[in-house]
């Protein structure tokens, strides 16, 4: 009878410390700063420009360092150094990057594969994720800047031509 006894505390130890360690490890996941990463696509005549906000889901203030958006080629060409700009909890940054290529004209902005956020800690954040989500209004996104930059070119040229 005793056997059993002990059996059933020991279970129920087990139990209730595996109770605490899930809620201490998910107080520690919350107190760390959590950046998410938005990106938006704004076509106001010639210049285009895109908008990463960040939002910081964590407790802990975050200190971006970097922002780009990224293309296919090697190097990004839309970047800017923020130098520890302070990312409070539950506040957006929005940072704005004007893309222009080496001469002058916009780069084709449907191109655009993501843009990446990089805090003081060395910690990368990217846009889309892995979530569903993302990658669909990302998609939704892509769709949206082909057809205004078709639109300006047409404009510019009087024909129409998709990039």
């Amino acid at each position: 009878m005793m056997d059993f006894w002990a059996r059933v505390l020991g279970g129920l130890a087990l139990l209730v410390s595996f109770i605490s360690m899930i809620i201490s490890y998910r107080t520690y996941r919350r107190d760390k700063s959590d950046l998410r990463v938005g990106l938006e696509y704004h076509h106001r005549g010639p210049g285009a420009s895109f908008i990463v906000r960040v939002v910081n889901h964590g407790r802990r203030t975050a200190r971006v360092e970097h922002v780009h958006v990224t293309f296919p080629t090697s190097k990004p060409l839309a970047e800017g150094f923020l130098e520890g700009e302070p990312v409070m909890e539950g506040q957006p940054l929005d940072v704005r990057l004007t893309i222009y290529s080496r001469s002058g004209e916009p780069d084709v902005p449907s191109a655009v594969t993501g843009a990446v956020v990089w805090d003081t800690l060395g910690n990368r954040y990217s846009y889309p994720g892995r979530s569903l989500r993302a990658l669909i209004e990302f998609a939704r996104m892509k769709k949206k800047i082909r057809r205004q930059w078709s639109e300006y070119l047409a404009s510019k040229t009087g024909t129409v031509d998709t990039p």
